[in-house]
């Protein structure tokens, strides 16, 4: 009996025992099942943070490329605008695309932060007096030039997405870009809005610019003399020829010399790397500005002008200006638009571009 008491008792007991472990496959399902919904959705925060790094680093993603060029243009727009005496906005534009051309980022970025430099070299966002009063920074600019940068942005997408190659090549293609960009939204949101004046278009015929650069003066009395005026223009003719013509001649001489190592099979000399068409001629226009600067020159601002005329001419592609010659040729041609247009469109950036990239066209095709 004792026996039979004990068989039932630990037969009892070990049903008390199996009820719980029945329910175990069902937690442990669970469980499993929360453990694998968990690893699931790590694993698909992990690739989206590796995919936008991977965007970041490629910079060809249309969000990328947005973004860069808004830093570029709030740096530019900073740094020409900071502090008592600002900085001179062409020297502005040539030091930050310098720098973004100095870091690990360059072939991927340069093109769109060169872009950013010239929205933010503008000096039109709060303009509606004159232009020289324009120099104040406020908070609500930099969201101005948020709306300024993504309007560029998508414009330069399209523009390399589009199968029928716009402006592919000529000189002056990233400043048209930014041009239309700073049009679109001055038509639609700056002008109606009176965030801009719209004098701007024709802000010379109102108010006294000097030629080749855009000081306005706040009296007729302030005019100079006819022949200040002839000195400046001949300098901005010359400094436009200047940069065209040694940053193309340099990007030429090298491209032909890349040629021939690669023609010379013989030869046992590695051939060099092709030269960045956007960063050899900012160099030449910084070391340009460097010495008009450190001489002291009292129409330096009018050079600088020059320069960066200069600067976008010998950004053209070999293929579309293959010489020396039609360097200084359409170097020449965009130095007189620029002359001309200097009454037009006072603050916008990318304005002489548009005559260059019609120079290029009509001196190589």
């Amino acid at each position: 009996n004792n026996n039979n008491n004990n068989n039932n008792s630990s037969s009892s007991s070990s049903d008390e025992e199996e009820e719980p472990q029945a329910a175990h496959p069902q937690e442990s399902f669970a469980f499993h099942e929360s453990t694998e919904l968990r690893d699931e959705i790590s694993h698909l925060n992990c690739s989206n943070f590796y995919s936008i790094v991977k965007d970041l680093k490629q910079g060809k993603a249309w969000w990328v490329q947005i973004l860069t060029i808004y830093i570029a243009a709030s740096l530019t727009y900073s740094y020409s605008h900071a502090g008592n005496n600002s900085t001179n906005v062409q020297i502005a534009i040539m030091t930050v695309i310098t720098l973004v051309g100095a870091t690990p980022f360059a072939s991927t970025h340069l093109i769109t932060a060169a872009i950013g430099a010239f929205v933010g070299g503008q000096n039109m966002i709060g303009s509606t007096g004159l232009m020289e009063d324009n120099n104040d920074i406020h908070a609500i600019y930099y969201l101005w030039l948020i709306l300024l940068s993504c309007a560029v942005g998508f414009v330069w997408c399209f523009v390399i997405n589009s199968k029928l190659k716009i402006l592919d090549g000529y000189a002056g293609r990233l400043g048209t870009t930014t041009f239309i960009g700073m049009n679109l939204v001055m038509l639609t949101v700056y002008g109606p809005t009176g965030i801009v004046d719209w004098d701007r278009y024709y802000y010379g015929f109102v108010h006294i610019i000097h030629i080749g650069e855009e000081d306005s003066s706040l009296s007729l009395a302030s005019a100079w003399k006819w022949t200040e005026e002839a000195e400046l223009a001949i300098g901005y003719v010359i400094s436009v020829l200047w940069l065209g013509v040694v940053a193309g001649g340099t990007r030429i001489l090298h491209n032909n010399y890349l040629q021939r190592c690669k023609q010379d099979e013989s030869s046992s000399i590695k051939p060099p790397a092709p030269l960045n068409n956007v960063l050899v001629p900012v160099l030449w226009a910084m070391l340009s500005m460097l010495v008009i600067n450190a001489i002291q020159y009292k129409h330096a601002p009018a050079l600088f002008n020059g320069f960066a005329v200069g600067t976008y001419v010998a950004m053209a592609s070999l293929q579309k200006i293959s010489s020396i010659s039609k360097f200084a040729s359409v170097s020449l041609l965009a130095s007189v638009w620029g002359l001309a247009l200097t009454p037009f469109f006072v603050g916008f950036a990318g304005s002489k571009c548009i005559s260059i990239h019609l120079c290029s066209f009509v001196r190589c095709d």
